[in-house]
């Protein structure tokens, strides 16, 4: 004889929104970025990037946590144009998952 089990889950309140959206766009195109484009330095910047959202998030009241993600953030735009001028595929033919990855790095 099978048992049926009733489960009721409470949907949990959703606060700073902008603040998730935000992070969850930046780690999907650092996913599409990294599918065909591996470069090592790119990845841990964005990963200490993407560490710095998860830890405001985890302490909402500090400022520490976007302070340093700011410094970060900046030094990583200045990265992602050192690492898109020398790495960025100068032959579009053939090269699309390349070309692609790099357009999301953008």
């Amino acid at each position: 004889m099978a048992r049926t089990v009733d489960v009721k889950m409470k949907v949990p309140d959703i606060t700073r929104k902008q603040f998730k959206i935000v992070f969850l766009a930046h780690f999907a195109l650092t996913a599409f970025t990294m599918m065909a484009w591996p470069i090592g330095g790119y990845f841990f910047t964005n990963l200490f990037f993407l560490g710095c959202f998860i830890w405001s998030l985890t302490q909402p009241t500090s400022s520490e946590p976007v302070s340093i993600g700011l410094a970060v953030n900046i030094f990583c735009i200045i990265f992602d144009i050192v690492i898109l001028g020398i790495w960025f595929p100068r032959v579009f033919k053939g090269n699309g998952k390349t070309v692609f990855s790099a357009v999301m790095g953008i």
